[in-house]
């Protein structure tokens, strides 16, 4: 019995430690692990200019006019058209170059056979765009908008010359005019109508 009960005092000294180490642990913070970081490798010039010539051919699908070439900034690791780097355009701008940068890779790889999951998703590539009679505020801005024209383009361009699958989550309603292959689904932020959004409602509801 004393045994038992001695056993018993250790193993929950043991247990008091093990709490006491931990809580000493927690008022650590972990030294930064530094890690050298690796040069990044970018493709040939001749790979670059291939996709690049793709990136412009899709702007073109779309009406974007371009007076000069579509380039790669390696060392912003972004794109530049008519020799202005992407960021430095109006929020419309550079959601549509953003949008069209993420299609062409798509598109390089995909009509190469290289690695790609064969499908991209697009969160607002078009939401931001401005209607014309707002251009006097758009320029005062430093904003930029297109025709609306580009709108039907991109999603005409996206139903019926893309070979991957797009998925697109965007707040206006698409053209009328697409194809049966293209299914588009309306979140009615209700319960007991349609879908109510892209993930299904906290407890059950509609999410399908």
């Amino acid at each position: 019995m004393y045994n038992q009960k001695s056993a018993i005092e250790q193993l929950l000294n043991n247990y008091a430690q093990i709490e006491r180490i931990e809580a000493l642990a927690q008022t650590f913070e972990p030294a930064p692990i530094e890690r050298p970081s690796a040069p990044r490798r970018w493709p040939s010039t001749a790979v670059l200019n291939d996709f690049c010539r793709t990136v412009a051919t899709i702007l073109s699908a779309w009406g974007i006019p371009q007076d000069g070439p579509v380039l790669i900034d390696q060392e912003a690791e972004d794109l530049v058209i008519d020799g202005k780097p992407r960021a430095s355009r109006g929020k419309g701008m550079r959601s549509i170059l953003h949008a069209a940068f993420t299609l062409g890779l798509a598109e390089y790889c995909i009509e190469r056979e290289l690695q790609h999951p064969g499908f991209v998703v697009l969160d607002s590539p078009l939401v931001t765009y401005r209607e014309p009679d707002s251009v006097v505020e758009d320029v005062a801005e430093g904003e930029e908008f297109v025709t609306p024209n580009v709108v039907s383009a991109f999603y005409r361009y996206v139903d019926t010359e893309f070979d991957g699958q797009a998925i697109i989550i965007e707040n206006t309603t698409p053209p009328s005019e697409l194809s049966e292959t293209a299914d588009v689904l309306f979140f009615t932020k209700l319960a007991d109508f349609g879908r109510y959004g892209f993930f299904p409602l906290k407890g059950g509801g509609n999410g399908d």
